[in-house]
């Protein structure tokens, strides 16, 4: 069954557009540094602990510092499994948990607002292979041009992300 969703159109046309009425959705978890680097997993299910514990897997595989990583609050986070796979990485991984309620304060918000406005330019995605193609695309070009989300750590309340590099004393 066809659905119509209402958009803008020129001066005497209905600004209508036909849709399936299904809605399509994933899920992002991403993790970006101020130098620029972006690591993601798109997936479809609920966030769970085992889903968490892999995402931050493949954070610190090819990392050769300790990653220090700002979160929400979701109740994963907090879980025993999670918190025992961090405790025995403490050496690799660290997390800091954001106040609740304080999506200014998380850069992945900002990225999924730049995300999400790169997919209103794309024509309307019709499966979930399309959807799927579609934020690939984007996330592929986004971690090609660092400068997009590099920005959003000079904005005022993401600033206190942004680690600059102190020299060792000799």
């Amino acid at each position: 069954e066809n659905h119509k969703t209402w958009s803008y159109a020129p001066k005497g046309q209905p600004p209508a557009i036909k849709s399936s009425g299904k809605r399509l959705k994933l899920n992002i978890i991403s993790a970006i540094s101020p130098s620029g680097l972006m690591k993601h997993m798109i997936y479809l299910e609920s966030m769970t602990a085992k889903l968490f514990i892999k995402f931050m897997n493949n954070i610190i595989r090819n990392s050769t510092k300790k990653v220090f990583l700002a979160v929400g609050n979701l109740k994963v986070h907090h879980g025993k499994l999670v918190q025992a796979w961090l405790k025995e990485r403490s050496n690799k991984i660290e997390l800091f948990f954001l106040p609740p309620y304080s999506p200014e304060l998380n850069p992945d918000e900002y990225l999924n607002n730049i995300i999400k406005n790169k997919m209103q330019s794309l024509p309307q995605a019709h499966s979930q292979d399309e959807l799927n193609s579609n934020v690939h695309g984007i996330l592929k070009q986004l971690q090609n041009d660092h400068s997009k989300f590099r920005k959003i750590f000079d904005y005022d309340k993401i600033k206190y992300a942004k680690v600059e590099a102190k020299p060792k004393n000799k």
